[in-house]
């Protein structure tokens, strides 16, 4: 009987000390939700390891294409192009056979903007005539449907952007759009003053 305890002992301690070489958590991290056709991260880290242990990262995806990183903590995906969850599974090599050795995340795909109209030049009419052409090819009139307006200008400095940025703004109030329902950024500095119109879809 004591030999049966003394091996049972020396079997838990043998246990205890394979489970003092597991990490204690494996965790992937990533951004909550991308755009569509964009380039993004997904993080693996590997917390409480034994400093003297060496592990491998597997990954495997379930949309989209690594396109860097496999075997390492940190891939780089690039989102399809269509509506979709990506989740990242990466699995740990190297560990002791008691170990959990796997973790996953979920990054949302949200669909890309459309380029409904780009304005260039840019004037106090032609942007009325493309908010215009925007509307008409749009649904934001039906507060039903879930689609909202994003507007890029390019300007020349900030104060031409402010100037845009307040004609839009009175073109899509004249024709019946609501302020709730576009943003308009700006998009950067350029030679020539242009405006881009988005339809994003929910």
């Amino acid at each position: 009987m004591k030999k049966i305890f003394l091996f049972a002992l020396s079997i838990l301690s043998l246990a205890a000390l394979h489970a003092q070489n597991c990490p204690t958590s494996i965790r992937v991290s990533a951004p909550m939700e991308v755009e569509a056709g964009r380039s993004f991260e997904f993080i693996a880290a590997v917390n409480g390891l034994p400093k003297d242990l060496s592990v491998t990262y597997n990954w495997s995806i379930s949309a989209g294409i690594i396109t860097s990183g496999q075997g390492t903590s940190v891939i780089t995906v690039e989102a399809g192009n269509e509506d979709a969850n990506c989740t990242a599974t990466v699995e740990i090599g190297g560990l002791p056979r008691e170990c959990s050795n796997a973790s996953s995340a979920t990054v949302s795909i949200r669909r890309a903007p459309e380029k409904i109209i780009t304005v260039n030049p840019v004037t106090n009419a032609s942007l009325n005539d493309g908010i215009k052409k925007f509307v008409s090819k749009t649904n934001l009139k039906d507060l039903k449907t879930a689609q909202t307006a994003a507007v890029k200008v390019y300007a020349i400095n900030d104060q031409q952007f402010a100037k845009i940025k307040m004609q839009v703004e009175k073109c899509f109030t004249a024709n019946g759009i609501l302020s709730y329902q576009y943003t308009i950024t700006n998009s950067g500095v350029a030679k020539t003053a242009s405006v881009e119109m988005f339809l994003a879809r929910d």
